[in-house]
């Protein structure tokens, strides 16, 4: 089958990190944050 391991969904691999801060052109005093590998709940709980 091509699925990918199913590891790869949450582990993260060298060089990678959790949480990703970069800063909003468009808007003053603002940051784009993007988090990888997580699931729905912790959008559900952001909202």
């Amino acid at each position: 089958m091509n699925a990918p391991p199913a590891f790869e969904s949450f582990l993260l691999f060298e060089g990678e990190k959790k949480i990703g801060i970069s800063k909003d052109t468009k808007v003053p005093n603002a940051c784009l944050f993007t988090l990888n590998k997580e699931d729905h709940t912790l959008g559900n709980i952001i909202r």
